[in-house]
């Protein structure tokens, strides 16, 4: 990973990083009244906010929110702080990201929701926090797929429940004509199997929402 004198050329944003990672809220605040950016954009358009987060660095992150840094601001290629977050292990960063009003339906460099890169990582963790604070459980990305269709193409049998009770749409019909009960019912899936069972549990939970079985198969039509 870079230096931070790599990132900005400002000796002043330099100084504000380093006060923000030592936890000394007062510098900050001071260099800020002097006229330096807390938002400024580096290299490849990163933030100290970016910065922190890339650099893992908790305290740094919540000082500079705490000071008032935008916590949605992306890097020239699309990435927001948020879709960093989402695939660490660490819940502190998406928390204090939350907490200081990103935005939980922030979109990633491919133009999908940040919420699919915590299902991609299986950060289900994330995935509660995201929805918590508010991220649309039924917003769609790429292909036209919604969290439960993707969860469902992926025989996450449990997750499509619990994004059925956090009010995903059981209808969301992604661009091939594909529905969460349409993946469901065509799952190859051992019937011996503990994921049969699962699958059977994500039936019954798409039927109790007005899903009726079996699913027309769109090539059928």
């Amino acid at each position: 990973m870079a230096d931070t004198r790599e990132i900005f050329q400002d000796p002043g944003v330099v100084a504000l990083y380093e006060a923000a990672s030592r936890g000394d809220t007062a510098q900050v605040k001071a260099l800020q009244e002097t006229g330096v950016d807390i938002d400024t954009q580096g290299k490849m358009g990163i933030t100290p906010t970016l910065w922190a987060t890339l650099q893992r660095d908790a305290l740094a992150l919540e000082t500079l929110l705490s000071a008032g840094a935008n916590p949605d601001i992306s890097d020239d290629e699309g990435h927001p702080p948020l879709q960093w977050a989402v695939r660490f292990e660490d819940p502190a960063f998406v928390r204090s990201l939350l907490a200081h009003g990103a935005d939980p339906n922030a979109r990633t460099h491919l133009d999908d929701p940040v919420l699919f890169v915590a299902m991609d990582d299986d950060a289900w963790n994330h995935v509660e926090a995201l929805l918590d604070a508010g991220a649309d459980a039924n917003t769609v990305g790429r292909g036209g797929h919604t969290a439960l269709t993707r969860a469902a193409m992926d025989n996450q049998f449990d997750r499509v429940r619990y994004l059925l009770e956090r009010g995903a749409d059981p209808t969301a019909t992604d661009d091939t004509g594909g529905t969460p009960a349409l993946y469901v019912q065509e799952s190859l899936v051992d019937p011996t199997s503990p994921l049969a069972a699962a699958r059977g549990d994500a039936k019954a939970a798409l039927e109790a929402r007005g899903v009726t079985f079996p699913v027309k198969r769109p090539w059928e039509r």
